[in-house]
Parts: structure tokens; C-alpha cells; sequence
């Protein structure tokens, strides 16, 4: 028996363990959330599915941040379960570190 689809969505994905650092919001996202770090920066993280054997992955952008001197390392997929993704981010703030 052939399961069908109920959305547009893959039932499951390939996903890549490093997240992109994007400096302007572009493309055409599957899902995007946005929150506030402590010190008020604005961080947004859009989900890109493919369909497999394509790899979906994570794009984060920061507005007024740059990947060259603000992002600390690289971005990764610390864990994720069915529809939630914990990702590790690491920026500088002058002096403090978030």
C-alpha cells in the first residue's frame, strides 16, 4: 500500500549537521522563526526541506551581524526530533560573548 501525502512536506529528511550563516534574508524558506538574544540581537533561522536523497538544512540570519568578525565557529545541529532543532549559535558583542 502507497502512503500519501497530506502536505507539501517530506514524511522525513536528510539533514545537514552545520548551519549556513546568511547576511540578508533570501530565498524561499520552508519555515522561519525569529527570537531576541539577552542582549537583544535578533536572530532569525530558516528551514529549508528537500525532498531525499536531497540534504535540508538551517539558515540563520542576524541582521547587522557579519560571519567574518561577529559569529564564533561554525553553526551546528545540536540535536533535533521531529519538528524541533536545538542549534548551537556563538556571536561576539564587543566584549561579551552570547
Amino acid at each position: 500500500m502507497t502512503r500519501r501525502r497530506t502536505s507539501s512536506f517530506p514524511t522525513w529528511v536528510l539533514l545537514d549537521v552545520e548551519a549556513d550563516i546568511d547576511d540578508e534574508s533570501r530565498g524561499n524558506p520552508t519555515t522561519t522563526a525569529e527570537a531576541q538574544t539577552s542582549s537583544g540581537q535578533l536572530v532569525k533561522v530558516s528551514f529549508f526541506a528537500a525532498d531525499p536523497p536531497g540534504l535540508s538544512h538551517f539558515r540563520v540570519h542576524c541582521p547587522g551581524l557579519t560571519e567574518k568578525f561577529d559569529f564564533l565557529g561554525k553553526l551546528c545541529i545540536l540535536h533535533s526530533v521531529d519538528d524541533l532543532a536545538l542549534i548551537s549559535v556563538g556571536s561576539a558583542c564587543g566584549s561579551k560573548i552570547e
